[in-house]
């Protein structure tokens, strides 16, 4: 049972550090420190260096001397490059998509843009991060092609960071869930050339944003 409990406080810790980290809260290139999140939390160090490893295996911090870490850092030049491989990824997935059952897969995705407005509704930005995250990923595994998935998936914690920083830019969050309407309507409609224009659209103007954000 003693097993059993601490692998229970090490993934508690991982996921209030991770959402921290994609709410924002703990901002990019910020130092984070075994001992001081222990004491913090009020835990013992060994749940947090296993949560925090597991962090930096996904990406998300950054691992330095000392049993410390940093929240990864994006510049511009990151996300541009991440949002270009996205754009080739979630292409495919939508043609995919279409090429099977595109009527089935609108009415999944119509959930995941209801997860969002309902989170954008509350001002809640971490939810808004996780619920536009799980569209983009249900997208891919909709396509019914496990290694657009399985891709996907590595690079998702990264468009995990981006996002955060991106959808802070909204003046209103719910325009998040509107930017992701058009590529449905395409999926819905069987019309492969406008969802994957919607894609590109929706992941690629985003990046004009940065300069400003």
């Amino acid at each position: 049972m003693a097993v059993i409990e601490r692998v229970s406080i090490a993934e508690q810790t991982y996921a209030y550090l991770r959402g921290e980290i994609a709410a924002g809260r703990l901002r990019q290139g910020e130092p984070l420190v075994e001992a001081r999140l222990a004491k913090q939390l009020g835990i013992s160090r060994a749940p947090v260096r296993e949560a925090a490893q597991r962090l930096a295996q996904e990406g998300l911090l950054e691992t330095l001397m000392g049993h410390s870490w940093r929240v990864a850092a994006m510049d511009d030049d990151d996300i541009r490059q991440l949002y270009l491989v996205r754009v080739q990824l979630e292409q495919l997935a939508a043609a995919q998509i279409i090429e099977g059952d595109p009527q089935g897969a609108a009415r999944q995705l119509e959930k995941s843009l209801q997860a969002i407005r309902r989170a954008a509704k509350r001002g809640d930005l971490q939810a808004v991060v996780d619920a536009e995250t799980a569209f983009h990923q249900e997208l891919c595994r909709l396509s019914g092609n496990k290694y657009i998935h399985l891709l996907h998936e590595v690079v998702i914690a990264h468009v995990r960071l981006a996002l955060a920083r991106d959808n802070a830019n909204y003046p209103e969050l719910d325009q998040v869930a509107e930017e992701h309407q058009p590529l449905v309507r395409a999926i819905r409609a069987g019309d492969t050339r406008a969802a994957q224009r919607a894609i590109r659209h929706h992941i690629l103007d985003s990046l004009k944003a940065l300069s400003t954000g």
